[in-house]
This record gives C-alpha cells, structure tokens and sequence, in this order.
C-alpha cells in the first residue's frame, strides 16, 4: 500500500522474488513528489513489469484468511 519510495522498492523486491504485486495509491500518481512525466514513467515501468497499480483508491477492508483486500470502488 503507497506509492512512494518504499512502496515502490517492496514492490520491486517482492516482484524479483516471484510475487504478484499490486500497488494501492490514494494520489493519482505514484512518487508524489516527482513530476507527473516521471510518475508515469515509472508507472509503466510498472506495469511492463507485471505490477498492477492502482491511483486514486485505497484499501477498506483486508480478508486475511482469503489474502483479498476490498478497494473503496468494491475491486477485490
């Protein structure tokens, strides 16, 4: 959950070792802090990398026994 710096470096490392991963942001841009050309830039790296992201949601609810987390917009 979060698209800044470490989310982004979990993302990438979790990635390496065989995960699926899924990036939750709140913003409609990952590193917040950078310009929008470069978010998106690293936006599709991403997804070029097989890791879904999602701007502009978070997370409501998280089903532990089932490992599903519920988005505000009701994406499972």
């Amino acid at each position: 959950v979060g698209g800044g710096f470490i989310g982004l470096e979990m993302a990438e490392a979790l990635n390496k070792r065989g995960l699926k991963v899924r990036i939750i942001e709140k913003a409609d841009q990952v590193m917040i802090n950078q310009d929008v050309e470069f978010s998106e830039m690293i936006k599709r790296h991403l997804q070029e990398h097989n890791i879904d992201v999602f701007l502009k949601t978070s997370i409501i609810s998280i089903q532990p026994d089932s490992r599903k987390a519920t988005l505000e917009d009701g994406t499972q």
